[in-house]
């Protein structure tokens, strides 16, 4: 029995279909197909002929955590990736399987000949079968992925059908060497996960029957000899950009066949989308509409509508120009750990929260003017990702007018850049909690872009934290005017207050990566001090005594080199402070320490704190000022050492 792997994701679905029908069409013994999806119940597996299948299994995969290599702004996804998961999902017991993927029709029945093929390469030495693309000696390499590589041998194969031993694949771990692979080579990839295959096997491969992934590309129109393909090719394999279903390349005789096969599908007469990576595209579409050439198909009507219909969905997308990052999710917290029943409305409507879908824009030559971004092209502002979330509309306008009168003549050209700031960004606590937290939406596509700076953030912490962090940077010039040739442009990462729990660990784990956990010892009680701050406390000095009897140091943070921050932190057992930006340093402390929490009284708003630490895993104790910060924001003695005692013998009992 032969074993068919499929990997793609709902954009696929009906090339998938096509695919899978063309190959039960043509084979003459029955087959097992292994399907391999994001969204399995988006692909209606009623439409497939089963007459020729032996089993159907079709595995739903969840990847959330990993960025892939050179997929940002590419006619691939993420799904290519797939079958680096083949073992997480594949019964073990098979020997051999055929990788196949979701653009190739089957033309011809391949059933004796694949077992040919599974034979030679049982008989060899070898542990995979493919097609050559190209060699070393090729002429006319666009991309040398022998330089890129710097690979040994001279070929370089096609993944788009593979011949694999499976058993090897999944005795000699296979998927973790890719993964390794890819992380050591993420900036040379340029074919995706064809890259790191080829890597690893670097020639060594047995060489597949051309027949049998027979490369062809819409832009070899002159090349083509239908008869020739329908007589002999096994399996036709659309490679490129360039696809028969594109509303252009329909027209191309080298398209019938696939659409010929679609149609056997009985969804409708044509299967067309709107390409996006190929220059010009829209532009061909719009001659051949008003030209009248869409009449010389077979179906013109149901072209016009398609085409119409799918660039609808295609301007959508663009008028968004929404990269999503994270979906939507819901956040559950901890309670405090000595919460008293007469203060669960302090934080009842904080147990649960909704942490909304994460975005970047791509945007091309927008204009910015200090925290301003204009797209003069689509008369759009983009004031809700530069204007803190809690602004009026009518000032984020008169702001930007402002920058717009203020702006100097001429302008500079940029050629990338990234934004992540909003007009509360300098501030320390928002600066952690938003600004930072809103890079790690940057898909590491574009990790060598500059992070944009107006002037008023050339800042010494905000500097020594980005090249702490090895994060690159440029300080734009107080209202001079910029165009930015490609600017990523991250949403928030979360609400202000709020947070996305990969995003807030991720962080954590950054800064204290040079940390070694066995060597530091968690002992350290501070108080985090900041007395020009406007929170401070009139009666500080009998608080000072308390903390002073039971071992705590007080800290002016604020002074502290970033560099000190982390050795600190990274040690200490208990933070303690009033609300404000000090106890933001919660991302420099290890899972599993404490902080002691002075809140406003009576203030049910501000749980930023409350929230980063159960986000942080750290255990939040609190208590309440004796009065507001207006009448000297005082804290009662005897409370305090109670429950101060109280954070201190629950941490040592543990």
């Amino acid at each position: 029995m032969i074993n068919f792997i499929y990997c793609f994701d709902e954009n696929y679905n009906s090339q998938a279909l096509t695919s899978i029908n063309s190959l039960l069409m043509k084979t003459s013994e029955k087959v097992n197909i292994y399907i391999i999806h994001e969204n399995p119940e988006s692909f209606d597996i009623g439409i497939i002929n089963d007459e020729n299948i032996n089993s159907l299994n079709i595995f739903k995969i969840t990847i959330d955590d990993i960025e892939f290599p050179n997929l940002s702004g590419t006619h691939v996804s993420k799904a290519t990736y797939y079958r680096f998961y083949l073992s997480k999902f594949l019964p073990h017991d098979l020997d051999y399987i055929i990788y196949i993927d979701a653009d190739i029709l089957c033309l011809n029945d391949p059933f004796k000949g694949l077992q040919e093929e599974i034979e030679k390469l049982k008989n060899s030495s070898k542990k995979l079968a493919a097609r050559t693309e190209v060699t070393r000696f090729d002429d006319n390499l666009t991309v040398n992925p022998f330089l890129n590589l710097n690979l040994k041998n001279d070929k370089y194969f096609n993944a788009g059908l593979m011949i694999i031993d499976f058993e090897y694949w999944i005795k000699n771990e296979i998927e973790e060497q890719l993964f390794n692979l890819m992380n050591e080579l993420y900036e040379d990839i340029v074919f995706w996960d064809q890259d790191v295959l080829n890597k690893l096997f670097d020639g060594e491969y047995l060489e597949l029957n051309d027949f049998y992934n027979y490369e062809f590309g819409v832009f070899n129109e002159d090349k083509y000899d239908e008869e020739f393909v329908l007589s002999n090719v096994k399996f036709l394999h659309y490679t490129g950009k360039g696809k028969p279903w594109d509303t252009n390349f329909i027209f191309f005789k080298s398209s019938n066949i696939f659409q010929k096969y679609y149609q056997l599908l009985n969804l409708e007469n044509y299967l067309l989308s709107h390409s996006t990576s190929i220059k010009g595209s829209f532009k061909n579409y719009l001659k051949k509409i008003y030209s009248l050439q869409f009449l010389k198909l077979e179906y013109p009507f149901s072209y016009l509508k398609i085409s119409i219909r799918e660039l609808s969905k295609l301007k959508i997308r663009f008028l968004y120009n929404k990269n999503k990052i994270f979906d939507e999710s819901i956040v559950e917290r901890d309670k405090p750990k000595n919460l008293s029943v007469n203060d669960e409305y302090l934080f009842s409507h904080e147990y649960q929260k909704v942490i909304p879908q994460s975005y970047i824009r791509i945007l091309r030559n927008p204009i910015v003017i200090n925290n301003s971004i204009f797209d003069l092209k689509k008369l759009r502002l983009y004031t809700k990702e530069t204007f803190y979330e809690n602004h009026t509309y009518s000032k984020k306008i008169k702001d930007t007018i402002k920058n717009l009168l203020r702006s100097k003549k001429g302008t500079e050209n940029i050629k990338n850049g990234v934004w992540i700031l909003d007009t509360k960004s300098e501030n320390f606590g928002h600066w952690m909690i938003d600004a930072l937290c809103r890079y790690q939406l940057v898909p590491r596509d574009f990790s060598t872009y500059e992070i944009l700076l107006p002037e008023r953030f050339n800042i010494g912490w905000v500097i020594e934290m980005l090249d702490h962090l090895g994060y690159p940077y440029r300080i734009l010039e107080t209202n001079k005017k910029y165009i930015v040739e490609n600017l990523i442009l991250t949403s928030r990462a979360h609400p202000s207050g709020n947070y996305n729990l990969k995003i807030v660990n991720k962080l954590r784990d950054l800064f204290l990566s040079e940390i070694n956990s066995e060597l530091h010892s968690r002992n350290k009680r501070i108080w985090t001090y900041r007395e020009h701050i406007s929170r401070k406390v009139d009666n500080f000095e009998e608080i000072e005594k308390i903390l002073k009897k039971n071992n705590f140091d007080i800290i002016y943070t604020d002074k502290l080199s970033l560099k000190e921050k982390i050795s600190l932190l990274s040690s200490t057992q208990i933070i303690s402070g009033t609300h404000g930006s000090g106890l933001i340093n919660l991302f420099f402390m290890r899972k599993g320490a404490k902080i002691f929490e002075i809140r406003d009284l009576k203030d049910d708003l501000k749980n930023a704190v409350y929230s980063l630490a159960s986000a942080l895993g750290i255990d939040y104790y609190y208590m309440e000022r004796k009065n507001d910060i207006n009448q000297g924001g005082s804290i009662d003695p005897k409370i305090f050492e109670q429950k101060l005692l109280e954070c201190i013998n629950s941490q040592d009992n543990k």
